[in-house]
């Protein structure tokens, strides 16, 4: 888990047991697309102030269609930019296909641990550097 991911988590409260991603404490999060909707929000108000910042017009900023699997979709391509081999990358989004799919999925029961912390390590760097800037 990336340093800022365990900085979010720790913004959550004191731990408990059970469920660390959950909206009542008790339930599993659910409404998705609420969240999505002020994930929205935020991104739309954090482009508009960066536009103004650059001297730019906020009015024209848009985000187009886009759903909550595109951060998958982020995570993986910066990864493989990152040069993490696919069998990892896959290891870290809990991914079934390609290189652990089949035949090789049967016998290579292998979890990637300390190569996924690498990897996680590595996009926690590259978030904070996109952060900075």
């Amino acid at each position: 888990m990336t340093k800022l991911a365990l900085a979010e988590l720790q913004l959550l409260g004191p731990k408990r047991k059970g469920l660390v991603f959950t909206t009542t404490g008790t339930t599993p999060v659910s409404g998705f697309f609420k969240g999505r909707l002020v994930l929205h929000k935020d991104m739309i108000a954090y482009l508009k102030a960066k536009q103004i910042e650059e001297g730019g017009d906020p009015d024209k900023v848009e985000v187009p269609n886009w759903r909550l699997h595109d951060i998958r979709r982020t995570g993986a391509t910066h990864l493989q930019s990152l040069r993490v081999p696919v069998e990892v990358t896959e290891s870290v989004l809990n991914h079934i296909s390609g290189t652990r799919a089949g035949v090789a999925g049967i016998y290579n029961r292998y979890r990637y641990d300390d190569e996924k912390r690498t990897a996680l390590d590595a996009w926690d760097a590259k978030l904070r550097s996109l952060l900075s800037t």
